[in-house]
């Protein structure tokens, strides 16, 4: 998806589209409803929260100089 996101930003920024994206990773749905034991995973030692995802896609939206980027949002998981 990186790849993807990175290769279309390239091929439409000349035309003034901004190609981006947003990778959450644990956020607690109701698909993930009762699997509180995940957090210990997480160094922040929460899941993410639905609204958490969609400020990172207000701030993704908002900004038209990005281009070609991945927000990732893991709570620290890339720290281990």
């Amino acid at each position: 998806m990186e790849g993807l996101t990175r290769g279309y930003a390239a091929r439409l920024v000349k035309e003034g589209i901004t190609v981006n994206a947003v990778a959450p990773s644990l956020i607690e749905t109701d698909m993930m409803h009762g699997r509180t034991d995940l957090a210990s995973n997480i160094p922040l030692g929460r899941m993410g929260q639905a609204d958490e995802v969609a400020q990172a896609v207000a701030m993704v939206l908002g900004n038209s100089y990005m281009t070609g980027q991945t927000i990732v949002l893991n709570g620290g998981m890339a720290f281990i």
